[in-house]
């Protein structure tokens, strides 16, 4: 349910993996979010919803991002009044970067090393003038079905951790975020060594002081989320861990 209070921000993306990210950064941000992969739904749904901010792909569903521009641009545009528009994709030419400057909509290239979720959400909130650090709720988005894929192991599933809090704006050569990624990372893949606790995986597995990794992830959560919803690191971690458990089977 679409909560009339919130800004809403439609995603138009083929990549669902991108989708799932983008609209947690978002919902964090207290968005709300609601998602299609083709020019022809992304219309139906301006028309019925409303939204305040669109983050469009490029390349879609049986269309390009770029067919999207020219319908709402257009004289005979089907809708009444345009969003705001930033552009997320991995596919920006030369002639898309004419095309999206002479509009004068902002984007992002999802494919560069420095590609941050953070930078989108926090594009849409300067936009908006409602910065907000604390999560408010999770909007099922039932446009997003796939087949959930087995869970990895190794540096890939470390990507997606770091990939997973890019949500969150820590500091990444924090000690206490490396910390916490590997905290994240023992819980959804025990080793062998290692007993069903925190205290296990830093003592016994990292070897590190579980004391000092405690108030190392503590302070990283105070400086960063001002820590209003007084999580403690077992809580994060936790979370962080059950919610990527969630994605795969």
């Amino acid at each position: 349910m679409i909560n009339e209070e919130n800004k809403k921000i439609l995603i138009i993306q083929n990549d669902l993996d991108f989708t799932n990210n983008l609209t947690s950064c978002l919902q964090y941000n207290k968005f709300d979010t609601l998602h299609t992969t083709n020019v022809n739904d992304a219309l139906e749904i301006i028309a019925e919803y409303h939204p305040d901010g669109i983050s469009l792909g490029i390349q879609l569903s049986g269309s390009l991002g770029l067919d999207f521009l020219h319908d709402i641009y257009s004289k005979n545009s089907p809708i009444n009044y345009i969003p705001f528009i930033i552009v997320t994709s991995g596919w920006i030419s030369s002639h898309v970067v004419e095309i999206l400057k002479h509009y004068k909509i902002p984007y992002y290239d999802k494919s560069s090393s420095d590609f941050k979720f953070w930078s989108v959400s926090k594009s849409f909130c300067k936009y908006f003038d409602s910065v907000s650090s604390i999560p408010l709720k999770s909007i099922p988005n039932k446009n997003i079905t796939q087949p959930k894929p087995p869970l990895p192991t190794g540096n890939t599933l470390r990507k997606i951790i770091r990939q997973k809090l890019e949500v969150y704006p820590f500091n990444t050569k924090f000690t206490g975020y490396k910390r916490l990624v590997e905290g994240i990372y023992y819980t959804l893949i025990p080793a062998k060594n290692q007993q069903d606790s925190l205290f296990s995986i830093y003592n016994e597995v990292l070897n590190v002081s579980y004391t000092a990794a405690f108030n190392s992830i503590s302070r990283l959560l105070k400086e960063t989320l001002k820590n209003e919803n007084k999580l403690t690191p077992s809580d994060f971690i936790f979370q962080i861990a059950s919610e990527i458990k969630n994605e795969y089977s």
